[in-house]
């Protein structure tokens, strides 16, 4: 688990959250949300094609991963959603530092 700083408070439940203990995302994470990237092809170009992200999946593996309600994740801040958002990228692209 690691911990990771909000650059902004939120307020949920009435409770202030200044910083979340993030789990390690699992099989069943996985199962139950699906791929958080979409194949889109070009409308220019039909060989080309990028991945794009499905936020709504991408905020519920956010939600899992700081054992928060969806709800909640709804109220980050922008740039602390973005940060969390490279995680699971990361997670998925293999590029998370492997664990000790």
């Amino acid at each position: 688990m690691t911990e990771f700083t909000l650059s902004e408070p939120i307020k949920h439940g009435g409770e202030t959250i200044a910083s979340l203990t993030l789990r390690e995302l699992n099989t069943g994470d996985i199962r139950r949300i699906g791929e958080p990237t979409v194949v889109q092809q070009s409308r220019t170009d039909p060989d080309s094609v990028s991945l794009v992200l499905d936020h709504g999946k991408v905020a519920q593996y956010v939600a899992a991963m700081a054992r928060l309600p969806i709800d909640a994740v709804d109220l980050l801040e922008p740039r602390d959603y973005m940060a969390l958002a490279d995680r699971v990228q990361d997670f998925f692209t293999g590029l998370q530092t492997p664990k000790e």
